[in-house]
């Protein structure tokens, strides 16, 4: 006699429980990555603990001739690696990689052993640019080469039938930590007014709470523009700095099309920590 087994409840309890990074979320994500990253893990029994993986899976595998690493990650052309106690797993992709990203379990690399990590990477000529909570106790720590800066890729959007490039330059504190300062311009496309859209900028603290939003109508110049989010009030921390655009009258939000966020009307922008 066969039990029955619902699914659903099963990727519910996983979703909401797992302690171990999910393999294929790291890997999509890793996918949509301009440049793709190469990946380096804190533990090497990551791939038996994540979501997918499993006795039968990884059997299923060998059977293949593959395994978990080359499955989600070496088939895409993406590099993955382990953290080794020298903490310079890094030294053999440094040269080719222009974007590292640390998986980091808490329970499998310390605090101390992380700062010394991210000042190893900092002397590699990389800067620690994101940090991505995945599951309970993991973090994605985003790395790229320090003469790329820690911006986020361009992307499109589609209006009308013109495809245009929203090019993000940079965000930034003014000097008593009061106001973000917002550098981003439209280019390509014909002229043309899309003021039926709107773009807003929110700033999220670390458990998603919006702390200070500054919404705007859309306007097409190829000019570099420079708007001011104020922050006054807004409590010490890290928060990251996002883009969404939605129509204005319906407030329908608008994906964008090579987000490299899973969530792909919720386009990253930077990360901004206040003292």
């Amino acid at each position: 006699m066969q039990t029955q087994i619902s699914w659903w409840s099963l990727l519910n309890l996983h979703s909401l429980t797992y302690s171990q990074p999910p393999t294929q979320i790291i890997s999509r994500l890793a996918q949509r990555a301009d440049p793709l990253p190469t990946i380096l893990f804190s533990t090497d029994d990551f791939f038996y603990e994540s979501f997918l993986t499993s006795p039968g899976f990884n059997k299923l595998l060998a059977q293949l001739g593959q395994t978990p690493a080359q499955y989600f990650f070496g088939r895409y052309g993406i590099q993955s690696g382990i953290i080794t106690d020298s903490n310079r797993a890094a030294d053999r992709f440094a040269i080719t990689s222009p974007s590292i990203w640390v998986v980091a379990h808490a329970d499998k690399l310390s605090a101390d052993r992380l700062a010394f990590f991210d000042s190893y990477m900092y002397e590699l000529h990389y800067d620690n640019c994101q940090s991505m909570p995945i599951g309970e106790q993991t973090t994605i720590i985003k790395y790229y080469w320090q003469r790329l800066g820690c911006q986020a890729p361009s992307v499109q959007q589609r209006f009308r039938g013109d495809l245009i490039n929203y090019d993000f330059i940079g965000g930034g504190l003014n000097a008593n930590q009061s106001v973000v300062l917002i550098n981003d311009r439209w280019t390509g496309g014909a002229d043309q007014s899309f003021d039926d859209y709107a773009l807003s900028f929110q700033l999220l603290s670390s458990d998603g709470n919006n702390v200070a939003q500054l919404d705007l109508p859309l306007v097409h110049e190829n000019e570099l523009r420079q708007f001011s989010l104020n922050i006054a009030g807004v409590q010490p921390g890290a928060y990251r700095l996002i883009a969404i655009l939605y129509q204005s009258e319906t407030g329908a939000k608008q994906a964008w099309l090579n987000n490299p966020n899973e969530n792909a009307d919720m386009l990253p922008l930077a990360e901004i920590v206040l003292h």
